[in-house]
């Protein structure tokens, strides 16, 4: 099954077993077949009853056969279709271990390229309480000038500071400048 955009193939490999033994048990049951198999017809020694009796038993030997044939084909599929439900389910367990050693390889190439980039530029990742300002005009009161904020970001990224024209402040944390 895929999802609704298409992007996600699923199986439930529980279910397609269970198809395939439902289907692998339809032509279980061959007795019939085997009983029919057995009927020798006897409808005399005359020239029509011979002819009948070609023809009885050329139909006998076709639908023994045709129930050889399903018992074969049932079987076929039952086999089949637990093969795919394996093949999947041995696709996601090999997948999801190759995407977790991947995951693990990635991790480490990213922590190499930290180690990297802190020894190639040391001052990159340095705390600094040195930050910068910027004024801007809010608009609320354009002929005053009195809604200006002042915002101050620091540097290391651990925050940012809204201090407004009326002395109130706020601390954000995380901030970034926009």
């Amino acid at each position: 099954m895929t999802d609704s955009s298409n992007n996600k193939t699923s199986v439930d490999v529980n279910s397609v077993n269970s198809i395939a033994d439902r289907i692998g048990s339809i032509a279980e049951d061959m007795s019939p077949f085997d009983n029919l198999a057995g009927l020798d017809p006897t409808p005399g020694t005359f020239d029509a009853a011979n002819w009948l009796h070609a023809i009885v038993t050329d139909r006998r030997d076709a639908i023994v056969q045709h129930g050889r044939d399903l018992e074969k084909l049932f079987g076929d599929m039952q086999t089949h279709l637990r093969n795919v439900a394996q093949d999947y389910q041995n696709a996601d367990t090999s997948n999801a271990a190759g995407v977790r050693k991947l995951n693990n390889q990635l991790a480490g190439d990213v922590n190499d390229m930290k180690s990297q980039v802190r020894s190639d530029a040391p001052g990159l990742f340095a705390s600094s309480s040195a930050s910068s300002s910027t004024n801007y005009d809010t608009g609320d009161n354009k002929d005053s000038g009195a809604a200006t904020q002042t915002v101050t970001f620091d540097s290391n990224g651990s925050g940012s500071t809204v201090t407004q024209s009326d002395g109130k402040t706020q601390h954000v944390d995380g901030g970034e400048p926009a």
